[in-house]
């Protein structure tokens, strides 16, 4: 996870070694070299690579993350945490309760949420990354909720037709 203190070694940022080190071999050169040593860490060590993949999965889609003791301590931020996990109980929420056949437009909605944040989660993942996929969130959510309420009224309907048919 990108957190305050990586953020700082970012290249960008011309003060940094990363900085000063991508102005000497040129963009080129400099990613070749990135991408050379991503390999050999993975290559060294790639339960650690697993690990962190999985901790990027869970920051995108279900835990709100910060390493920001100034925004842990505001007291939005348990509110925030909390409300974070919603749209991931919607996706879970609507694939357990069937409702793939009753809405055309839930797996394409997954799909484009889940290639989005792939390379996001496997390489690198910020907050921010997710903000495209809010609109996506809050359809996730809306499923939710519609297929508890079909998920009810379907058992309330078989349980009419049950009782009506026994007497």
């Amino acid at each position: 996870l990108v957190t305050d203190d990586s953020y700082g070694l970012h290249p960008y940022r011309s003060n940094a070694i990363e900085g000063q080190r991508y102005r000497e071999l040129g963009e080129r050169e400099y990613l070749a070299e990135k991408k050379r040593m991503a390999v050999d860490a993975i290559k060294e060590d790639p339960v650690s690579f697993a690990d962190k993949i999985a901790s990027r999965i869970v920051a995108a889609t279900i835990w709100l993350h910060s390493d920001s003791s100034r925004q842990r301590e505001h007291p939005q931020y348990i509110w925030c945490r909390l409300m974070a996990v919603v749209p991931f109980c919607g996706v879970v929420g609507f694939c357990l309760f069937g409702s793939f056949q009753r809405d055309p437009w839930m797996k394409p909605a997954l799909c484009c949420y889940v290639f989005y944040l792939f390379p996001y989660v496997f390489v690198s993942y910020y907050e921010r990354y997710a903000v495209p996929t809010s609109l996506m969130k809050i359809l996730f959510v809306f499923w939710l909720f519609r297929s508890i309420n079909s998920w009810f009224s379907d058992r309330e309907s078989r349980f009419r037709g049950e009782a009506e048919a026994s007497g």
